[in-house]
């Protein structure tokens, strides 16, 4: 790879990246090693907030994803600055590819669930959806599901009470949180993250590693987030590798899927 070429308006925190880009390279991949740290550098100087971070916590965040397996600055992580701490987000997007790059998933996906969908829940999951046409009512809650390599079909089901307690939560003492901004995302995020978490879908342990620190992020800072979150989430999705969003799910019927193999 060639070097960073550095200009005179770049920030400690891109310095401080240039400096190290060895050690980065070391842990990717043959192939994606220019574009990775291609797009932190332009994800540090386009988000010029993250100038008044601690260089040593955005570089730290950068090595997070890498293990991870993820892409700074392309919609699947980003990197967000709580006072002077730089943190590492990952979106329900890049949540998705994790699943999908540990092998264990073969696809993975949240929904939002309302008064008139058919849905049967069970426990903290379910076993039937089907979404109404038009007039779905009321709110209820949001779901996640994975289908599994093995055939089986993971989900979980986080009610509307538990879901806007998380919301508060993280937006406790904040002016702004990518929960004003894109709420259904965030729902979805975090029903899937509640899946993996849960040990419904495993990771690779620097995958499981970098989630659990998000999640800890999230739980222990009192700072507010700044607008270092707005560019990423806004991000378009590669169009080999949709978002899957609320309306695009198919029937999901697990009962049905168990009878059909039993016959």
């Amino acid at each position: 790879m060639s070097e960073i070429q550095l200009r005179a308006s770049d920030s400690d925190a891109v310095k401080y990246i240039a400096a190290r880009a060895s050690d980065l390279l070391a842990l990717l991949p043959a192939g994606k090693s220019e574009r990775f740290v291609d797009t932190l550098v332009n994800h540090c100087r386009t988000n010029t907030d993250l100038a008044q971070a601690d260089p040593k916590t955005v570089l730290q965040a950068a090595y997070a994803a890498a293990r991870a397996g993820l892409i700074v600055g392309t919609g699947d992580a980003y990197i967000v600055r709580y006072g002077a701490q730089a943190q590492l987000q990952i979106s329900f997007k890049g949540l998705q590819r994790l699943a999908h790059l540990s092998g264990h998933a073969v696809d993975i996906g949240a929904f939002d669930v309302h008064e008139n969908d058919e849905f049967e829940p069970h426990l903290d999951g379910f076993s039937h959806f089907k979404r109404a046409l038009k007039n779905r009512g009321e709110y209820l809650g949001t779901a996640a599901y994975a289908k599994l390599r093995n055939g089986e079909m993971a989900t979980i089901f986080l009610d509307a009470e538990a879901m806007n307690k998380r919301q508060q939560f993280a937006s406790k003492g904040k002016r702004s949180t990518p929960w004003n901004e894109w709420t259904v995302e965030m729902r979805y995020k975090t029903a899937v993250r509640y899946l993996i978490q849960r040990g419904k879908v495993l990771l690779d342990p620097d995958a499981s590693e970098a989630v659990t620190m998000q999640e800890a992020q999230w739980t222990v800072q009192e700072a507010r987030p700044q607008r270092s979150y707005r560019a990423q989430l806004t991000t378009t999705p590669a169009p080999d590798e949709p978002l899957m969003l609320d309306g695009e799910i198919p029937v999901i019927d697990l009962d049905a899927d168990t009878t059909e193999e039993a016959e």
